[in-house]
């Protein structure tokens, strides 16, 4: 009854809170933190690389370093934005490995892919069908680093200054990128 009523209590928590109870030791705080992200970081993991089990991986062995250095880890300021830079990070050390390629080369040769939601499809079929083709045709006009951070900023929501944290840039760069993306697009769309 007890750990009913904290994980009852814990689904209120914002992010900072439930960090906070987590960094306290609560095994309740961690599940929900890896349950309420999960989704997200798989949805960001898959857009990078699209072997779903290297990404369902890479994000059980995040979770489970987050756990063991869980005292050492400081007061986090924008979970989400931590935990998908750790993911990014987790991921291209993976991607290094097995495509045997140096950090620079990397950070190049990555396929972020983004597709327009089907939802929006169904607002008006054949009107948005065509809408939807033209923006998709536009999206494979950016490079991979310009649509991580379309997606960063507009499906993730994050800030200028998130979105260079998880792509570590500088928040300058990551307005460029932004400026540059929405540029490409303007001209394609």
């Amino acid at each position: 009854k007890e750990s009913e009523n904290e994980h009852n209590e814990l689904k209120n928590h914002s992010d900072q809170q439930l960090w906070a109870e987590f960094s306290n030791g609560s095994e309740t705080a961690f599940a929900h933190i890896y349950s309420r992200f999960f989704s997200i970081l798989f949805n960001y993991g898959t857009k990078i690389v699209s072997h779903r089990q290297l990404v369902s991986d890479c994000i059980q062995e995040l979770f489970i370093e987050i756990w063991n250095n869980r005292f050492k880890i400081k007061q986090v300021e924008w979970l989400k934005t931590y935990l998908i830079k750790s993911l990014r990070r987790r991921i291209f050390k993976e991607l290094k490995k097995e495509k045997n390629l140096s950090s620079s080369e990397l950070e190049e040769n990555y396929d972020f892919q983004i597709e327009v939601s089907h939802d929006i499809q169904m607002i008006s079929k054949e009107d948005s069908t065509d809408r939807t083709e033209k923006l998709n045709l536009a999206m494979n006009k950016l490079t991979d680093r310009q649509r991580e951070a379309i997606f960063l900023k507009f499906y993730e929501r994050l800030s200028y200054e998130q979105l260079a944290g998880v792509m570590e840039i500088s928040t300058k760069a990551g307005y460029k990128i932004m400026a540059r993306a929405v540029e490409v697009l303007r001209k394609v769309y």
